[in-house]
């Protein structure tokens, strides 16, 4: 029931969006209705990322409303603090399973999802763009380019040395295991309740490091550079060297 009842609120979505497209393209457009067809192109981004189907091939199967309501958990709550990285939130009245998504898998799709969609702008509003290596999600082109960014639900095989990085969440392990790919050669893989913090502040550093921008995005832009102001002190695996990393 449930299942043919969003089928059936996906279509009446898609009909109004249909219907508004073709007053906005009227002459002279009409206002009201382009703003109309804004909110329908946010509601329908806003849902399609609450399915887990945005990116789509980032999650293993789940019911959508676990994912939405886990979501809203952990957005509620100071800092994440339900946060499990090995588990996850109650569901229908019972404790977590491995047949639900982990908090790193979710924190995982969050963060690709942010990345293809800046500022939770639905619908391609962005006019932004700067200038770097273009950013794959879930899967990688036959043919790959010289240098790009990639977020992934399996490591990887034998990379390309232009590779900039690429960030694995391997969802068929135990427990989450993370892998970050750099230049074409594994610089760190951990499997630990800050994994996927440690991985993803690497990955915006090489980001940074290179053009200051992943996805056609710059990091200021995504509002990311306060993430890697310097403050403590952590060993620099790029270079060797020290460097300040969390404010």
């Amino acid at each position: 029931l449930a299942a043919a009842a969003a089928a059936d609120e996906d279509m009446l979505v898609q009909q109004l969006q249909t219907a508004l497209q073709a007053r906005t393209a009227q002459q002279p457009a009409s206002a009201e209705a382009a703003a109309a067809l804004r909110a329908v192109e946010i509601y329908k981004g806003a849902a399609s990322l609450l399915a887990g189907s945005a990116p789509a091939g980032l999650l293993p199967p789940a019911p959508a409303s676990y994912l939405a309501i886990r979501i809203r958990q952990l957005a509620d709550s100071t800092c994440m603090q339900p946060f499990t990285w090995n588990g996850g939130g109650e569901w229908q009245g019972r404790s977590w399973t491995a047949d639900l998504p982990t908090d790193a898998a979710v924190l995982f799709y969050l963060i690709a999802a942010f990345l293809q969609t800046p500022r939770w702008e639905f619908g391609g509003a962005t006019q932004h763009t700067a200038a770097g290596a273009p950013l794959f999600v879930a899967t990688l082109p036959a043919r790959q380019p010289e240098h790009f960014y990639a977020l992934l639900p399996f490591r990887p095989p034998a990379l390309a040395k232009g590779a900039n990085a690429v960030l694995a969440l391997e969802l068929g392990t135990r427990e989450p295991h993370f892998t970050l790919v750099m230049d074409g050669e594994p610089l760190l893989t951990d499997s630990s309740q800050t994994a996927p913090f440690t991985t993803l502040l690497l990955l915006l550093h090489i980001a940074n490091k290179d053009t200051g921008a992943i996805g056609g995005r710059s990091l200021e832009y995504l509002r990311l550079n306060p993430v890697l102001r310097p403050a403590g002190r952590v060993r620099d695996l790029l270079q060797g060297r020290w460097f300040g990393m969390w404010s």
